[in-house]
């Protein structure tokens, strides 16, 4: 069934519903396409936020422009004098006060992270060029979030700085930051003079990478008498005509829609409230009407690349459920999961691991080899030093026996019980130190298990691989008598009893001290048992010449083995359940099946309500 139910036949569009109903519907699929991953990507971020950005001269009033926008001061000004040093978007959220951040670069492009600021004043310092000259300090991007209705439904306004104003970091991180958006824009200029040097804006806009519309064009007005009510309409028609002798000649494919582009006169300092209200609306609506526009663009491959994968996927299930899948087929599905054979994915990839023939158990290896050095860098200084605390602790203990001629059992009760306090202290700080790691790797080597699980699926379905979609709609499904545990419940299983490997080894060794004071007390003994534990624990802990400590690496190959234990018995019992056609398994079939049909249907109709938002497509490019 649809996520969502449509308003009526001849209602708008809804974006956010159709990219929630086209996740719904790609989630039907037990591996994911990836041409229509992307695909779907890119509509949600045309559907999501959609941009509006304000472009212009330096010194034109931009930020004015913004902050008019808006309703209130947000946006840095500096009149008579250069700008911004980066751009700065401007977002909806439900917050008492506006909230401020800078994004700021270390050097390095991906270097990159945001900075809460404090206020409005702190907010200047870092992106006006009067104080950040040559932009000093970094700063990619700022960001403001208020409570503004305009920009409610995922509308971000943008105020893009001069185009001789920002660094080329800057300038990258913007075409980043705005590729694959709706993107709509506001032409500011203080006359016709200055309309002249919008001329390489217009030039960058058809020519970037960005698709993007021209929605109004915005005459700051300084001089008064040129708005007077007797002068207005002259004033209007004399800007008219400078748009359509400057502008428009660079437009003349329509593009950009500069001909259809709204045009506005206001003095940005002290506006017509009519007027800037006016311009309020007409520009939401061209950005909202762009957003959709872009959306059903690209909706045009989408929609039949994920009908086609359902098509396909309809027609398997339909050939298991009418005995068209044969026991051959279903072994050799099987055994080709298990053997990795898929060359679909990155993890698939890590599962053959360049060894032709080899079983999970080796892929898996694989994986936790590719992670092994940088986990175990990670923590070799908690194991180094609890090594050391360890040895320490013994030799405290022993320095005093050396004394002794005999020793009572209560004095040998005495050390077995400071040995293993000292070693229950290490084994806290070990498991600390060494969960996240196990616990990332034990992620890493889920989701090939479930990857495994979806390859087979694929070819044979079951309806008990619980796709994204089913998740939550099938509860009452079961898989048979065995129950599938993901790789994290194996690691808390594991880890739990082990610590990590490092429990149950050491406590081995701890027996040979232990083992005294229940004999009666012998001071020789207890000696040598506690060097034969010293050397022990020390071989536990520590590798040789830097290697990882075996009692790690053991602790990570019982993990492998458990998770190579469940794909054997998962991917044998989905075999085994789709040999015998349960009555299980062909009941969950048919209701797939029928999610299937329902989520065609809906795609069919939303074809039929974007076509006519789509721009008309050029023959050259292949376009029915």
């Amino acid at each position: 069934m649809s996520s969502e139910r449509h308003a009526g036949p001849d209602a708008e569009p809804d974006l956010a519903a159709l990219t929630r109903a086209l996740d719904h519907h790609h989630a039907l699929l037990p591996q994911p396409e990836p041409a229509l991953a992307d695909a779907l990507e890119a509509l949600r971020r045309s559907a999501d936020q959609a941009h509006l950005a304000v472009l212009g001269p330096e010194a034109v009033g931009k930020s004015t422009l913004v902050n008019q926008l808006v309703g209130t001061d947000v946006t840095p000004e500096s009149p008579g004098l250069p700008g911004t040093v980066a751009p700065v978007y401007i977002r909806h959220a439900d917050v008492p006060a506006p909230r401020y951040r800078v994004r700021r670069t270390g050097g390095e492009p991906e270097d990159t992270g945001a900075e809460e600021l404090d206020g409005r004043n702190d907010f200047d310092r870092w992106m006006l060029q009067e104080h950040n000259r040559d932009n000093a300090l970094g700063v990619l991007s700022g960001h403001v979030e208020l409570s503004v209705p305009m920009l409610s439904g995922g509308l971000s306004l943008v105020d893009l700085p001069g185009l001789s104003g920002v660094s080329g970091a800057v300038a990258e991180q913007t075409e980043r930051d705005l590729a694959g958006r709706a993107f709509s824009v506001v032409l500011v200029s203080m006359g016709r003079a200055s309309l002249r040097s919008l001329l390489d804006t217009i030039r960058e806009l058809r020519e970037g990478p960005r698709p993007a519309r021209v929605a109004a064009v915005v005459f700051n007005e300084a001089d008064g008498r040129l708005l007077t009510a007797d002068r207005f309409p002259a004033t209007l028609a004399m800007r008219r005509q400078s748009v359509t002798e400057i502008l428009e000649p660079l437009d003349r494919d329509g593009r950009l829609g500069l001909a259809s582009a709204s045009l506005h006169c206001l003095n940005l300092l002290q506006p017509d409230a009519k007027h800037l209200a006016d311009l309020r609306d007409r520009l939401t609506r061209s950005v909202r009407t762009e957003a959709r526009r872009a959306a059903a663009d690209t909706t045009r491959y989408t929609l039949p690349v994920l009908d086609a994968a359902l098509d396909r996927r309809s027609r398997r299930v339909a050939a298991v459920l009418s005995g068209q899948v044969n026991r051959l087929e279903i072994e050799r599905s099987a055994d080709e999961a298990l053997a990795g054979l898929s060359p679909r994915g990155a993890l698939s990839s890590l599962l053959t691991a360049g060894r032709p023939g080899s079983g999970p158990s080796d892929g898996l290896r694989a994986i936790e080899a590719d992670r092994r050095d940088q986990d175990w860098k990670d923590v070799e200084p908690v194991y180094l030093e609890e090594c050391a605390r360890i040895m320490r602790t013994l030799d405290d203990i022993d320095e005093p026996l050396k004394k002794e001629l005999l020793i009572t059992k209560d004095r040998a009760k005495e050390v077995s019980a400071e040995v293993e306090e000292a070693l229950a202290a290490s084994r806290a700080r070990i498991a600390e130190a060494t969960s996240p790691g196990f616990r990332a790797l034990a992620e890493a080597l889920d989701a090939v298990a479930r990857e495994r699980e979806a390859f087979f699926d694929a070819r044979v379905p079951t309806g008990l691989h619980r796709t994204a979609a089913q998740a939550g709609e099938d509860a009452e499904v079961d898989v048979g008598e065995y129950r599938y545990r993901s790789a994290g419940e194996m690691f808390e299983d594991v880890t739990s009893n082990a610590d990590n490997g490092v429990t149950l080894q050491l406590f081995a060794a701890l027996v040979l001290p232990s083992v005294h004071y229940l004999g009666g007390g012998h001071l020789g003994h207890l000696r040598r048992g506690l060097k034969r534990f010293r050397g022990h624990a020390s071989t536990l802990l520590m590798g040789s010449d830097g290697a990882p400590a075996p009692s790690w690496l053991d602790s990570r190959t019982a993990l492998i083995e458990r998770v190579r234990t469940e794909m054997v018995q998962r991917i044998s019992h989905l075999a085994g359940t789709a040999t015998n056609r349960t009555e299980l398994m062909l009941g969950a079939l048919r209701r797939h099946q029928l999610r299937i049909g329902e989520a065609r249907t809906d795609i069919a109709d939303w074809e039929r309500r974007l076509g006519p938002l789509r721009t008309a497509a050029p023959e050259s490019a292949g376009y029915r």
